[in-house]
């Protein structure tokens, strides 16, 4: 039988050792993670930053549905299913190095890959039309290819927040501001897209720095 102070020191333990655990993939992620950039979607400065700290969405969120493994869809589409499923399905970017040092996503799977750079993400929702569907509402040809081509899937990663130094955001806001000089604030056109230095390891992810454009 254990005594009330073991009993104690256990109980004690048990949420310190549940702590320690939490921090370990994070910290093998700074450490050891593949240093890599991604490109951000276009950002409205007015509305980049809370405080003191920025979160963005990423271009490798929204990924074109001839990307998708037949998996993917099936998961969503098999037997006339909603396209909506209550649980989400976990899935992996396949991440590869375009010409100008920024990763894309090459393809999207749910088997976890063993070698090469990889996001973990969830996807909750798939909307795909067949080309005869796409027709029969498309006015034109053009109209046609383009919603084929805005059939897109999205997909969630727990990238955090980056926490900029106090009194520094406004640089960054200004440095984004300058690469698209001649924003109107009144259109819905959204500014310019910033570069965001990632961390992965094991398909886990961690921001650890924002930049503008260059």
């Amino acid at each position: 039988m254990l005594d009330n102070n073991m009993k104690k020191m256990i109980a004690f333990s048990i949420p310190m050792v549940a702590l320690v655990g939490m921090t370990i993939s994070p910290l093998l992620t700074i450490t050891t993670g593949k240093e890599i950039k991604l490109e951000t979607k276009p950002v409205d400065p007015r509305d980049l930053f809370r405080g003191d700290y920025v979160t963005l969405s990423y271009q490798a969120e929204e990924v074109h549905e001839s990307k998708l493994d037949n998996a993917v869809k099936d998961y969503f589409l098999e037997q006339n299913a909603s396209s909506y499923r209550d649980e989400p399905l976990v899935v992996y970017s396949v991440l590869k190095e375009n010409k100008n040092g920024i990763y894309e996503v090459d393809k999207v799977v749910t088997e976890k890959p063993k070698t090469g750079v990889f996001l973990e993400g969830e996807m909750d929702y798939l909307w795909i039309k067949s080309d005869e569907e796409i027709r029969e509402y498309a006015e034109s040809e053009k109209d046609f290819e383009s919603i084929k081509a805005n059939q897109t899937a999205d997909i969630y990663y727990e990238l955090d927040k980056f926490f900029v130094p106090e009194n520094t955001g406004k640089e960054l806001e200004d440095a984004i501001n300058q690469v698209d000089s001649v924003v109107d604030f009144n259109s819905e056109e959204e500014g310019s897209p910033a570069i965001a230095t990632i961390k992965v390891r094991n398909g886990h992810a961690i921001l650890t720095n924002v930049e503008a454009q260059d």
